[in-house]
């Protein structure tokens, strides 16, 4: 139908997108890593918003997502990362850094999530958004405390 074409027609051109950017930056020879700002959910993510990252991931088109799991509620925050761990292989978990918003939820119930994320094989974390607390660092008291948990040495973080 006129809708499935549509639907693919615009999916195939952002993917071709992405890899001709990836394209060019390989071409350039400069050291620029490429990576985008998903919606959280892969399957949804594909079908809704034409963005099928998992594909970007495993053709390596791109280094890194960063899916946007700004959830308040941590079952929407646990279905999300369950999505992601039942249908992206694994080796290309190192390439998610999860998304946990600071502007909808207080800071224990982001460390929470933190923790979640680890707990699932999740390394990877950014924080949106220092500007919703900047006057005020010691609210992210909990968000640190919860990085210094349980940390092995082979942690990375996008500011290492």
């Amino acid at each position: 139908s006129m809708v499935v074409a549509w639907k693919n027609f615009k999916e195939n051109a952002i993917t071709d997108l992405v890899s001709e950017i990836n394209n060019t930056i390989k071409k350039s020879e400069k050291n620029i890593l490429l990576s985008a700002a998903v919606k959280p959910n892969l399957i949804e993510s594909k079908r809704r918003w034409n963005q099928d990252w998992s594909l970007w991931l495993s053709n390596e088109y791109i280094n890194f997502v960063v899916p946007m799991t700004y959830y308040k509620e941590i079952g929407d925050f646990n279905n999300s990362i369950q999505t992601i761990k039942s249908n992206l292989d694994k080796k290309n978990w190192e390439k998610i850094i999860l998304g946990i918003s600071t502007y909808n939820q207080d800071a224990q119930s982001a460390a929470d999530k933190i923790l979640l994320a680890r707990l699932n094989g999740f390394k990877g974390i950014s924080i949106f958004s220092y500007d919703t607390h900047k006057n005020d660092l010691e609210w992210f008291n909990p968000i640190v405390e919860a990085f210094g948990r349980n940390l092995g040495e082979k942690e990375k973080y996008l500011w290492d």
